[in-house]
């Protein structure tokens, strides 16, 4: 009995002294891979950081642009292959990848390229928003299997990487702490003679800075008083003026640090994300989870209804807009008709497009279904030549804006969409994010590469030859300095209706951009179509003559 007691306390006693042991080990692995990850990954984040900062501070479309877009694509390579044992089938961003993988590289530049050719604040913002979107969709391929991924979990896993970001922001802070605390369990006594050396050199250098700086003002008086040349050279290099306002200058100081610390923590933070396997999963059976699945009958009732009102809506469209047998309402032009349908009309394809594509996701899909959702797709294309119709029309009274080409581009990718949503009802597996990316990116690539201001300038100073409502007014105000050379090429004078309007065209924003051009590292700010409205000088003429401006 009592040497069974003895015998049970010895064994609890080993197991009190073994358990610490395995816990400090796996927390020792953990510090040591928190320590590796501040190593690898805390210098090149800092450097892109530093690097996007001076490409982008205030500048957001200027010649390093495309820059930073290869920078962040280089950035990006080398760390996916630096931990590439927790990325998905594909790595490269070129050689050995898919055509897909390619064409994000690829729209990822050419977006960064355009970013630097174009003064439209819209086309802007369409490309940023693009390209970010692209560098969401190539993160996601990289560390996710997404060849069977619907619409709604890319969508999904898009969100999750945002919030995964957020979660991982302060991750620096922790590899920080852990670095310092494996540190200390590797011992003191080297890193105490180490830091005792270093404050012993630091001592050092300071004592030679104190003594050589006079002793360098002696020596510079000498040599001056020697030789009148050497005196010169010595006055031209110490007598140069700064201008400097201090209050400007730490601001700029304080918010360039601010962005370039803010995209550190981001950069870090979402490699830091990608890279933990669990979340890898969490993501991936969220992915692979599928609809409801809901009995087949209540999509049909709700598409057969909806369906109806589209070929009643579908025949006073062809029989009244399209052959014109119509009577308009009283006191309504054409134009006036066309206008007030056209932007209702685009907002039911898009309905049209989300409703059919829940309809495939969440219902069981037979024939029936399937056969109606093909009639609304059809009514869609309908309704879609019915708002280009309208759009061709007032276009025809009032001529060109920016909003009426960007419409008329609009429908063309609707257009594009709603095919590959065809295909999708009769092959489930077809991969319509992928199409419709593709499509999306390609179309947009092309519309701001072709400057529509440039167009729309053009096409509205030759019906001004003829027509007596352009408005000019919209074309000197409106436009952006993507249309300087259509005005160039018409050697078109501008006419102002009211006296601040007369003068060079767009003034104030071709001085703005001289005025950025200017210092140090004014040539940040280069941008091809600021520099070509800057260098052609467009005079209006004078108080006399009215613009023509549509009311």
């Amino acid at each position: 009995m009592d040497n069974s007691v003895v015998k049970e306390g010895w064994q609890y006693e080993q197991a009190a002294q073994n358990e610490p042991q395995v816990n400090n080990s796996f927390e020792s692995e953990k510090l040591e891979k928190k320590e590796k990850r501040l190593r690898h990954l805390g210098i090149g984040s800092a450097l892109y950081a530093l690097f996007y900062t001076f490409c982008l501070y205030r500048n957001a479309s200027g010649i390093t642009y495309p820059f930073f877009a290869g920078a962040t694509l280089l950035y990006f390579g080398y760390y996916t292959r630096t931990y590439a044992e927790s990325c998905a089938r594909e790595r490269s961003l070129w050689a050995g990848a898919s055509w897909y993988r390619r064409f994000l590289v690829a729209a990822v530049l050419l977006l960064g390229i355009l970013n630097c050719t174009t003064d439209s604040g819209v086309l802007l913002f369409f490309n940023k928003t693009l390209l970010l979107l692209l560098l969401g969709v190539l993160v996601l391929q990289t560390w996710h299997d997404v060849s069977g991924w619907s619409i709604a979990a890319h969508l999904k896993g898009l969100f999750h990487l945002a919030i995964g970001i957020i979660s991982q922001i302060f991750a620096p802070f922790y590899d920080k702490g852990a670095a310092r605390k494996i540190k200390r369990l590797r011992g003191g006594v080297q890193n105490d003679g180490l830091s005792a050396q270093k404050r012993r050199i630091l001592v050092c250098v300071s004592i030679g800075l104190v003594i050589a700086l006079p002793l360098i003002c002696i020596l510079l008086m000498l040599l001056g008083s020697a030789d009148i040349v050497f005196y010169n050279l010595v006055c031209d290099v110490l007598s140069f003026e700064l201008e400097i306002h201090m209050a400007d200058l730490i601001y700029h100081a304080a918010a360039a640090a601010f962005e370039a610390v803010a995209l550190f923590f981001i950069a870090y933070a979402l490699f830091c994300y990608c890279n933990e396997k669990t979340e890898i999963k969490a993501v991936d059976d969220m992915a692979l989870k599928q609809g409801g699945g809901f009995d087949t009958y209540i999509a049909v009732t709700v598409s057969v209804l909806v369906c109806a009102v589209y070929l009643v809506f579908s025949g006073v469209q062809v029989f009244g807009l399209f052959m014109g047998q119509m009577k308009l309402p009283e006191g309504y032009t054409y134009a006036e008709y066309a206008r007030s349908g056209f932007f209702q009309l685009v907002f039911v394809c898009l309905i049209n497009i989300v409703l059919v594509l829940c309809m495939l996701a969440y219902f069981e899909t037979g024939r029936t279904l399937r056969t109606v959702l093909c009639v609304i797709c059809g009514c869609t294309y309908l309704m879609e030549l019915s708002a280009l119709f309208r759009l061709l029309m007032y276009i025809r009274t009032y001529h060109l804006t920016f909003t009426r080409v960007l419409a008329l581009w609009g429908l063309a990718v609707i257009a594009v969409v709603m095919g590959g949503v065809v295909c999708c009802i009769f092959r489930p597996k077809f991969k319509l994010f992928q199409f419709a990316l593709v499509a999306v990116g390609t179309c947009w690539i092309i519309f701001s590469a072709a400057h529509p201001d440039y167009w729309i300038a053009k096409y509205n100073l030759a019906m001004s030859q003829t027509c007596k409502n352009v408005d000019t007014y919209y074309i000197k105000t409106r436009l952006s300095l993507d249309a300087a050379p259509a005005l160039v090429e018409a050697d078109y004078n501008f006419i102002g209706e009211y006296g601040e309007m007369n003068g060079k065209y767009k003034e104030w924003a071709i001085k703005d951009y001289q005025d950025e051009t200017k210092g140090l590292l004014g040539f940040r700010h280069f941008n091809f179509s600021r520099a070509y409205a800057s260098a052609h000088d467009i005079d209006g003429l004078g108080a006399e003559d009215k613009a023509v401006k549509n009311p």
